[in-house]
């Protein structure tokens, strides 16, 4: 397993491909306007990334993808980050063979507090789940989940998106293919939301 840890200050972090049976990412980040780029692709048995981002204008960009073959990959992000006006997205693809139960999953989980972030999560393919959950007001989640190749018929899709504080929140919900499920929480007035 290869195990990469990054701390910086106000800086820009790449993770290259991970091009390996797994890969672990782990991203620490504090001050302002740091960028981190995690890019895991082409992994066997899936990636674990772990962003951590303190302080405000921050970005997170976090890619995984499997190699195709077969292998039931795992692939599991997560994006901490506190602080005004920052930006989340992940982007999970999984193009190996479905397994039910399900043992080929993408997992993302972003957690936003501090007002005007927006977090956006794509989940292709096989056992999906997201979660986003923001504080105070201002904030945009997106989430789009199923097709790419689609093999599989894009499988179990889920998601949980809540935000908090006082309104003017907005959240897009899409969901294609098998068992969708969709949990959308908003607090305050002046709130959006579609899912389709």
């Amino acid at each position: 397993m290869k195990k990469l840890l990054l701390t910086s200050v106000a800086a820009l972090v790449l993770a290259s491909p991970a091009l390996a049976s797994n890969s672990t990412s782990v991203v620490t980040q504090s001050n302002v306007g740091n960028n981190a780029a995690v890019d895991q692709s082409g992994s066997a048995t899936g990636s674990d990334s772990d962003v951590t981002q303190s302080g405000a204008n921050n970005s997170a960009t976090v890619t995984q993808t499997d190699d195709g073959a077969g292998t039931t990959p795992i692939n599991v992000s997560s994006v901490l980050q506190t602080g005004d006006d920052n930006s989340a997205t992940v982007d999970q693809d999984s193009e190996s063979p479905f397994n039910y139960p399900p043992f080929t999953q993408n997992t993302s989980s972003i957690d936003q507090s501090g007002h005007s972030n927006s977090a956006s999560v794509t989940q292709r393919d096989d056992g999906q789940s997201s979660t986003i959950a923001q504080t105070s007001d201002n904030n945009s989640a997106t989430v789009t989940q199923g097709l790419a190749a689609s093999g599989d018929s894009t499988f179990e899709n889920s998601s949980v998106v809540t935000q908090g504080g006082d309104g003017n929140h907005v959240a897009m919900v899409s969901q294609t293919g098998n068992t969708n499920s969709s949990d959308v929480l908003q607090t305050g007035d002046t709130e959006f939301a579609d899912v389709s």
